[in-house]
């Protein structure tokens, strides 16, 4: 990179002046190589990393240097943060990078869990909707019918307790027990017989899927999206507060709720991290499709999680100069032809081939898909069934209860009767 920082500083100063002849072209390039200082590029900025800069303009690491002038040119994974250029300048972006994530990977599902499997859960509130709907029809019809198809065998009105005990038989295929006289009424007979059917297909569906799912281990539901990573809560973190620098200020509620989420974490906490897999770690993904993977993440490591299939957020690479600097628009003139040439795409590659693992790199991208190896399809468990014994559970404690209560309300409300 520096040689071509040469060639265009270069160029500029020897024809800063008309030439007239070959030996004035020649005169100006000795002249003006001459002149030029070979410490122009030096690494300066071996701590805090992007650094920080504070009220005063003094600060640490490469936005320290430029903001307090000791650097000239800021070369290192700059994005355009806006809180920065107070202090210096940008050039133009010469790549464009997506900071992601590695989550931890899905966990099976515990088995209490497997009766609600087979549907969604859209579908079990369009389930408890229809419920609550047959319930109001079936009360609604025996009403009309009773009062406009006569009333003279009518002895007894449907209550809306047994209205609703008669719609629960239903889901479980028991036909409703109506041995009043309201059974006699055809509308509310031919209103049975459409929940029967709505409800046979219904059951049939999930026992359909209730089949696969015993059948078919499943995962918890993946992270892939940035709505989804506010939504779960999940503590992802980074070596540097530069992972958030672009999102800390926005005013998005889902990019509020990422930002609150991470943390700020050592080196040495990072890799225990990165064996137990308990929080998220931010990596970058350059534009060539290659992740900047940092020591503290490995190949064994990698297993404990997967990587997200899009992006947290995303946001331009550029260089940075001091503020004004008269470096700015050459150093624009020659980013542009590297980009356009398509050799910061090569260096990209060749950077990554030369400083970093390629089965680390390919084992990020392979962990997008969930291993599922130790959970083919097995024979019937324990495990399996622990959901069903949960309801049966869950059933015996509320009729035992009801039944105290009902003891209780007898005992209390119950008038004394007199025999005199």
């Amino acid at each position: 990179m520096p040689d071509f920082f040469l060639w265009g500083y270069l160029k500029d100063r020897v024809y800063a002046t008309r030439l007239q002849t070959l030996d004035d072209l020649k005169h100006n390039i000795t002249q003006e190589i001459q002149a030029v200082d070979n410490r122009v590029f030096q690494r300066m900025a071996k701590d805090a990393l992007w650094g920080d800069v504070w009220e005063n303009g003094s600060g640490n690491g490469l936005s320290g240097l430029l903001s307090e002038g000791t650097a000239d040119v800021g070369i290192g994974s700059m994005y355009l943060w806006y809180h920065k250029y107070l202090y210096f300048d940008y050039t133009f972006p010469y790549s464009r990078s997506i900071v992601t994530c590695l989550l931890p990977k899905p966990h099976l599902l515990p088995g209490w869990k497997i009766p609600t499997l087979p549907f969604n859960v859209n579908i079990w509130k369009s389930i408890f909707a229809s419920l609550c709907l047959s319930a109001a029809a079936i009360y609604f019809v025996s009403k009309v019918s009773r009062k406009y198809l006569g009333d003279q065998h009518c002895r007894n009105e449907l209550s809306i307790l047994d209205v609703f005990f008669q719609t629960w038989r239903l889901l479980v295929l028991q036909v409703p027990n109506l041995k009043r006289e309201d059974s006699i009424h055809a509308p509310l007979r031919l209103l049975i017989s459409w929940l029967v059917v709505l409800f046979s297909l219904l059951t049939a569906m999930y026992s359909g899927g209730l089949a696969s799912v015993l059948t078919v281990p499943r995962f918890e539901e993946p992270i892939d999206t940035m709505y989804e990573l506010a939504r779960s809560g999940i503590i992802w973190a980074a070596p540097h507060e530069a992972y958030i620098y672009s999102i800390k200020d926005s005013e998005d509620y889902y990019l509020q709720e990422v930002t609150r989420n991470f943390r700020v974490l050592t080196r040495e906490a990072l890799v225990k991290t990165s064996l137990s897999g308990d929080k998220g770690i931010a990596v970058e993904r350059l534009t060539a499709d290659h992740y900047v993977i940092d020591k503290y993440i490995n190949e064994t490591s990698i297993s404990n999680f997967r990587i997200m299939k899009h992006k947290v957020y995303w946001g331009y690479n550029a260089m940075t100069a001091r503020k004004s600097s008269p470096l700015l628009e050459s150093m624009n003139r020659v980013i542009h032809k590297l980009v356009d040439s398509g050799i910061v795409l090569y260096w990209e590659g060749e950077v990554s081939r030369t400083y970093m693992s390629q089965r680390s790199q390919q084992a990020v991208r392979q962990s997008e898909a969930i291993n599922t190896a130790g959970f083919e399809p097995k024979t019937l468990r324990l495990t399996h069934v622990q959901g069903p014994f949960v309801l049966l559970a869950l059933g015996l404690i509320v009729a035992i209860s009801v039944f105290i209560l009902e003891l209780l309300s007898f005992n209390v409300f119950r008038k004394p009767v007199n025999y005199n």
